[in-house]
């Protein structure tokens, strides 16, 4: 309705688009309305371009204020995705111009509103990606171990999974589905994913525990359950312990983390300062 507003109100103001040669029709629409179309759409990339430059000004002052990297965060997930949201408003509005039947109009509107979703959901995307750039990365390059940027990966992945999953519920809703079906439905299978990697799943939980209470690290000679070595790896799901034979160990984490760990180092440490 807002939208059709907006048509009449632009019409009624520039009738000259509506007489002349610009009444003349190619598909079905007349020139002027063309040329009103096209004016939509340049008007709103006009208006995005001067919210974005304002925006980044009004960011960058608020840098100064503060020591915190959540104006990078933002800028850095809105300035490509946001110019093109401006654009598509304008081609949603310039639409309004043009002769289009109902149904058409119905149709073009839902592939409209679905490119919408999926730009907000490119936001969503970026942001998730900008929090680790300037948040969690930093904090993972002052560890020794790998395992935090593993779980970062792992983190990224879930949250950009979630994103997608999200926005195609949000789509496939607007085409008519029962989304509470397909949730049921994703339920379930996920429910059977969950036992069939269940092993995995602790195995995760476990590398987590290894992380926050950091009984040993790499380069530490440790002897977990009957086995003896030197740290090699902490991955996400396996520790690997290099033996005095070379031999290498590989231990899933879950087995790691309900063994009684001994970390050797620790007390030849001890005794070197001694």
């Amino acid at each position: 309705m807002m939208a059709r507003a907006y048509a009449t109100l632009i019409e009624s103001s520039l009738p000259f688009l509506q007489e002349g040669i610009f009444a003349q029709k190619f598909f079905g629409s007349s020139l002027g309305s063309y040329i009103l179309f096209l004016s939509s759409v340049i008007v709103f990339f006009i208006i995005g371009k001067l919210f974005m430059f304002v925006f980044k000004r009004y960011m960058r002052s608020l840098a100064v204020k503060t020591q915190n990297k959540f104006d990078d965060i933002v800028v850095e997930a809105l300035s490509a995705p946001l110019i093109w949201l401006f654009i598509l408003v304008g081609v949603y509005f310039g639409l309004r111009f043009l002769s289009i039947e109902s149904g058409a109009l119905a149709g073009v509107d839902f592939v409209v509103s679905s490119v919408a979703i999926l730009f907000i959901a490119w936001i969503f995307w970026r942001l998730v990606d900008a929090i680790i750039k300037f948040y969690l990365m930093p904090l993972a390059r002052k560890t020794s171990t790998q395992l935090d940027d593993q779980l970062i990966s792992f983190s990224r992945n879930v949250a950009k999974a979630a994103i997608v999953v999200i926005a195609l519920s949000m789509i496939l809703s607007k085409l008519g589905y029962d989304i509470t079906t397909l949730v049921a439905s994703l339920s379930i299978g996920s429910l059977a994913f969950a036992f069939a990697a269940k092993e995995t799943i602790t195995d995760i939980f476990g590398g987590v525990s290894i992380l926050t209470s950091q009984p040993f690290v790499i380069g530490d000679k440790v002897k977990i359950g009957s086995s003896i070595g030197i740290v090699h790896e902490i991955g996400l799901t396996h520790t690997r312990l290099l033996t005095e034979e070379n031999y290498l160990i590989t231990i899933p984490n879950r087995k790691v983390a309900s063994s009684e760990i001994v970390n050797m180092s620790i007390q030849a440490k001890k005794l070197k300062k001694k």
